[in-house]
């Protein structure tokens, strides 16, 4: 007990209570200058991805984060472990639609739109930065509904231990990873759509394919290269 008392609360206070109360004052003080540069480049991974008016979104998702930490900690019965987390995941879930934390004006991304990144101009760069609210809108949406859905199958397995079938305690399990690795893979497929679309990467490996269609002719210097294709 006195080794907790030394180094767990102290830890406690510091990270989880007293980190996130500093970067909410932070960003509370200068609320009205968060779409400046400046503090975009020091403070723009906490609020970057949320509208404007909701710059302080990330704090709710904080609490959510301890309310689990909390919850697995000072509660020892599974299956009221089981219960408040799912309770904590349905508030989420709610607080999530009711406040829309993400801007939903913004249309999705789709592998067509990696195609039309490459003949974008440098000006829409900012654009392309505050572009896919509704695309993060989702993604949280499905995370916490697959994290519900797993809540929910685990207190099923937990308090129906004695009826659960094979077949039905087979399928349910069938049903929660799967449903967990089309997340995962969904989310890698737009994670790679969004990184090609922002680096060019496509139009930079054609770029330097369509260089590499021709040969230098030592003949007549390094500046002068023949066709491959047309043998001339």
């Amino acid at each position: 007990l006195t080794f907790f008392c030394l180094v767990a609360v102290p830890g406690f206070l510091l990270y989880c209570v007293g980190t996130p109360l500093v970067a909410f004052t932070i960003l509370m003080r200068k609320r009205n200058l968060l779409h400046t540069s400046k503090y975009r480049f020091r403070w723009g991974l906490i609020y970057s991805g949320y509208r404007e008016e909701r710059w302080w979104w990330e704090g709710i998702v904080v609490m959510r984060k301890l309310s689990i930490i909390f919850i697995t900690t000072f509660f020892s019965q599974n299956s009221l472990q089981l219960h408040l987390a799912l309770l904590v995941i349905m508030v989420a879930f709610a607080l999530h639609h009711s406040f829309l934390p993400f801007d939903l004006s913004t249309t999705d991304v789709t592998d067509a739109d990696v195609a039309d990144s490459d003949d974008a101009d440098a000006d829409n760069a900012d654009d392309d930065e505050e572009g896919g609210g509704y695309l993060l809108h989702r993604l949280e949406r499905n995370s916490l509904l697959a994290l519900m859905f797993l809540l929910w199958s685990a207190s099923g397995f937990y308090l129906d231990q004695t009826s659960c079938t094979a077949f039905g305690c087979n399928a349910l399990s069938i049903t929660v990873v799967v449903s967990n690795v089309i997340f995962l893979v969904l989310a890698v497929r737009l994670f790679i759509i969004q990184f090609l679309k922002r680096t060019k990467l496509v139009a930079k490996i054609s770029d330097m394919v369509g260089k590499g269609g021709g040969v230098t002719n030592p003949m007549y210097g390094p500046s002068t290269h023949i066709k491959r294709a047309s043998g001339v």
